[in-house]
Protein backbone atom coordinates (compact mmCIF):
# COMPACT_ATOMS: atom_id res chain seq x y z
CA UNK A 1 0.00 0.00 0.00
CA UNK A 2 2.49 2.27 0.84
CA UNK A 3 5.16 1.38 -2.47
CA UNK A 4 1.16 2.10 -4.24
CA UNK A 5 1.22 5.72 -2.91
CA UNK A 6 -2.31 4.28 -1.67
CA UNK A 7 -3.73 6.85 1.34
CA UNK A 8 -7.37 5.65 1.20
CA UNK A 9 -9.30 2.70 2.60
CA UNK A 10 -12.26 0.99 1.34
CA UNK A 11 -13.43 -2.28 1.56
CA UNK A 12 -13.56 -2.73 -2.19
CA UNK A 13 -10.05 -1.22 -2.49
CA UNK A 14 -8.36 -3.78 -0.02
CA UNK A 15 -9.36 -6.63 -1.99
CA UNK A 16 -8.68 -5.34 -5.46
CA UNK A 17 -5.12 -4.65 -3.79
CA UNK A 18 -5.19 -8.29 -1.60
CA UNK A 19 -6.19 -9.57 -5.12
CA UNK A 20 -3.17 -8.59 -7.18
CA UNK A 21 -1.05 -8.63 -4.11
CA UNK A 22 -2.13 -12.40 -4.72
CA UNK A 23 -2.14 -12.52 -8.54
CA UNK A 24 1.52 -10.54 -9.08
CA UNK A 25 3.16 -11.20 -5.51
CA UNK A 26 5.11 -8.88 -3.59
CA UNK A 27 8.75 -8.79 -5.10
CA UNK A 28 9.68 -4.99 -5.63
CA UNK A 29 9.86 -4.41 -9.09
CA UNK A 30 6.44 -5.97 -9.94
CA UNK A 31 4.31 -3.80 -7.43
CA UNK A 32 5.67 -0.91 -8.92
CA UNK A 33 5.35 -1.83 -12.31
CA UNK A 34 1.35 -0.70 -13.46
CA UNK A 35 1.21 -2.85 -16.82
CA UNK A 36 0.06 -6.17 -16.36
CA UNK A 37 2.12 -7.58 -19.32
CA UNK A 38 5.23 -6.32 -17.98
CA UNK A 39 4.09 -7.96 -14.61
CA UNK A 40 4.58 -10.91 -16.52
CA UNK A 41 7.48 -10.34 -18.08
CA UNK A 42 9.46 -9.42 -14.78
CA UNK A 43 7.74 -12.39 -13.05
CA UNK A 44 9.05 -14.71 -16.08
CA UNK A 45 12.56 -13.21 -15.49
CA UNK A 46 12.98 -13.96 -12.34
CA UNK A 47 11.69 -17.21 -12.66
CA UNK A 48 14.36 -18.07 -15.14
CA UNK A 49 17.01 -16.04 -12.91
CA UNK A 50 15.88 -18.16 -9.43
CA UNK A 51 15.54 -21.10 -11.19
CA UNK A 52 19.28 -21.28 -13.35
CA UNK A 53 21.49 -19.19 -10.98
CA UNK A 54 20.49 -19.68 -7.63
CA UNK A 55 18.57 -22.59 -7.78
CA UNK A 56 20.88 -24.89 -10.59
CA UNK A 57 24.40 -23.36 -10.73
CA UNK A 58 24.23 -22.86 -6.64
CA UNK A 59 23.29 -26.76 -5.78
CA UNK A 60 25.49 -28.01 -8.87
CA UNK A 61 21.96 -29.24 -10.79
CA UNK A 62 22.84 -30.08 -14.59
CA UNK A 63 19.50 -31.37 -15.68
CA UNK A 64 17.29 -27.60 -15.54
CA UNK A 65 14.48 -29.05 -17.74
CA UNK A 66 13.87 -31.73 -14.73
CA UNK A 67 14.26 -28.92 -12.61
CA UNK A 68 12.16 -27.03 -14.39
CA UNK A 69 9.26 -29.75 -14.26
CA UNK A 70 9.90 -30.01 -10.56
CA UNK A 71 8.66 -26.47 -10.02
CA UNK A 72 5.98 -27.04 -12.33
CA UNK A 73 4.51 -29.88 -10.44
CA UNK A 74 4.95 -28.42 -7.32
CA UNK A 75 2.92 -24.86 -8.74
CA UNK A 76 0.23 -27.19 -10.45
CA UNK A 77 -0.11 -29.30 -6.90
CA UNK A 78 0.12 -26.30 -3.93
CA UNK A 79 -2.00 -27.09 -1.13
CA UNK A 80 -1.98 -30.94 -1.89
CA UNK A 81 0.13 -33.35 0.60
CA UNK A 82 3.27 -34.24 -1.62
CA UNK A 83 3.94 -37.76 -2.41
CA UNK A 84 7.85 -38.32 -2.91
CA UNK A 85 6.55 -41.27 -4.93
CA UNK A 86 4.33 -39.81 -6.90
CA UNK A 87 6.69 -36.71 -8.11
CA UNK A 88 9.80 -39.13 -8.32
CA UNK A 89 7.55 -41.59 -10.84
CA UNK A 90 5.60 -38.71 -12.58
CA UNK A 91 9.30 -37.02 -13.29
CA UNK A 92 10.99 -40.38 -13.88
CA UNK A 93 13.71 -39.68 -11.08
CA UNK A 94 14.63 -41.02 -8.16
CA UNK A 95 13.62 -39.99 -4.43
CA UNK A 96 17.24 -38.87 -4.09
CA UNK A 97 17.60 -36.36 -6.93
CA UNK A 98 14.02 -35.24 -5.59
CA UNK A 99 15.31 -34.26 -2.27
CA UNK A 100 18.08 -32.44 -3.79
CA UNK A 101 15.83 -30.23 -5.93
CA UNK A 102 13.48 -29.53 -3.06
CA UNK A 103 16.05 -28.79 -0.61
CA UNK A 104 17.70 -26.40 -3.40
CA UNK A 105 14.42 -24.58 -3.89
CA UNK A 106 14.04 -24.11 -0.33
CA UNK A 107 17.44 -23.21 0.64
CA UNK A 108 16.49 -20.38 -2.21
CA UNK A 109 13.80 -18.86 -0.70
CA UNK A 110 11.90 -20.40 -3.73
CA UNK A 111 9.10 -22.81 -1.77
CA UNK A 112 8.36 -23.55 1.45
CA UNK A 113 7.65 -27.10 3.08
CA UNK A 114 4.77 -27.44 5.89
CA UNK A 115 5.07 -30.48 8.19
CA UNK A 116 2.24 -31.84 9.88
CA UNK A 117 1.09 -31.24 13.17
CA UNK A 118 1.38 -34.21 16.15
CA UNK A 119 1.57 -34.08 19.49
CA UNK A 120 4.73 -36.66 18.63
CA UNK A 121 7.07 -34.88 17.44
CA UNK A 122 9.02 -37.44 15.44
CA UNK A 123 6.20 -37.83 13.73
CA UNK A 124 6.18 -34.57 12.25
CA UNK A 125 9.70 -35.12 11.11
CA UNK A 126 8.88 -38.18 9.12
CA UNK A 127 5.04 -37.54 7.10
CA UNK A 128 4.38 -36.37 3.87
CA UNK A 129 4.65 -32.15 4.12
CA UNK A 130 2.51 -29.88 1.83
CA UNK A 131 4.92 -27.86 -0.45
CA UNK A 132 4.21 -23.81 -0.69
CA UNK A 133 5.73 -21.20 -2.83
CA UNK A 134 7.28 -18.14 -0.73
CA UNK A 135 6.09 -15.95 -4.09
CA UNK A 136 2.43 -16.43 -5.05
CA UNK A 137 3.23 -14.36 -8.50
CA UNK A 138 6.46 -16.39 -8.91
CA UNK A 139 3.93 -19.12 -8.52
CA UNK A 140 1.36 -17.89 -10.80
CA UNK A 141 4.16 -17.13 -13.36
CA UNK A 142 5.21 -21.06 -13.24
CA UNK A 143 1.56 -22.69 -13.53
CA UNK A 144 0.91 -20.05 -16.22
CA UNK A 145 -2.90 -19.40 -14.42
CA UNK A 146 -3.58 -15.50 -13.96
CA UNK A 147 -7.33 -15.48 -13.23
CA UNK A 148 -9.35 -12.37 -12.03
CA UNK A 149 -9.71 -13.71 -9.09
CA UNK A 150 -7.82 -16.27 -6.37
CA UNK A 151 -8.42 -19.87 -6.86
CA UNK A 152 -8.86 -21.34 -3.33
CA UNK A 153 -5.77 -22.93 -3.24
CA UNK A 154 -3.38 -19.98 -4.34
CA UNK A 155 -5.32 -17.67 -1.57
CA UNK A 156 -4.50 -20.36 0.86
CA UNK A 157 -0.91 -20.62 -0.35
CA UNK A 158 -1.22 -16.53 0.12
CA UNK A 159 -1.93 -17.00 3.83
CA UNK A 160 1.25 -18.93 4.12
CA UNK A 161 3.16 -16.69 2.65
CA UNK A 162 1.94 -13.64 4.97
CA UNK A 163 2.13 -15.97 8.46
CA UNK A 164 5.80 -16.67 6.65
CA UNK A 165 6.89 -12.78 6.72
CA UNK A 166 5.05 -12.95 10.44
CA UNK A 167 7.95 -14.67 11.39
CA UNK A 168 5.00 -17.64 11.96
CA UNK A 169 5.79 -21.28 10.73
CA UNK A 170 2.48 -23.14 10.29
CA UNK A 171 1.58 -26.31 10.14
CA UNK A 172 -1.55 -28.42 9.17
CA UNK A 173 -3.76 -30.99 10.41
CA UNK A 174 -5.21 -33.97 8.45
CA UNK A 175 -6.54 -37.26 9.83
CA UNK A 176 -6.91 -40.46 8.51
CA UNK A 177 -10.30 -39.91 8.18
CA UNK A 178 -9.40 -36.48 5.97
CA UNK A 179 -11.03 -34.36 8.50
CA UNK A 180 -8.28 -31.77 8.40
CA UNK A 181 -7.54 -27.96 8.95
CA UNK A 182 -5.84 -25.48 6.91
CA UNK A 183 -2.74 -24.72 8.83
CA UNK A 184 -1.68 -24.80 12.82
CA UNK A 185 0.19 -22.49 14.86
CA UNK A 186 1.73 -23.36 17.92
CA UNK A 187 2.05 -20.40 20.15
CA UNK A 188 2.74 -19.98 23.90
CA UNK A 189 -0.91 -19.83 24.92
CA UNK A 190 -1.81 -22.92 23.07
CA UNK A 191 -2.39 -24.00 19.75
CA UNK A 192 -4.37 -21.89 17.11
CA UNK A 193 -5.98 -23.98 13.85
CA UNK A 194 -6.55 -21.59 10.90
CA UNK A 195 -9.13 -22.77 8.17
CA UNK A 196 -8.56 -20.45 5.02
CA UNK A 197 -11.66 -19.99 2.87
CA UNK A 198 -12.43 -16.95 0.52
CA UNK A 199 -16.13 -17.92 0.71
CA UNK A 200 -17.44 -19.32 3.77
CA UNK A 201 -20.48 -19.31 5.31
CA UNK A 202 -20.87 -17.88 9.07
CA UNK A 203 -21.16 -20.29 12.00
CA UNK A 204 -20.71 -23.19 9.47
CA UNK A 205 -17.58 -25.36 10.13
CA UNK A 206 -16.66 -28.10 7.71
CA UNK A 207 -15.09 -31.77 7.94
Amino acid sequence: LVAKGQKTMTAEIAQRMIWEHIQYGGYPKVVLTTDKEMKNTILRDLYETMLLKDVAQTFSIDDIRTLENCAKYLALGIGNILSYEHLSNSLAISFQTIKKYLDAMEKSYFIVRINPFFTNKLKEIVKQPKVYFIDTGLRNSIAKSFSDEPQGNVFENYVCSELLKCGVVPKYWRTKTKTEVDFVVEKSSGVVPLEVKLHAEPGKIER
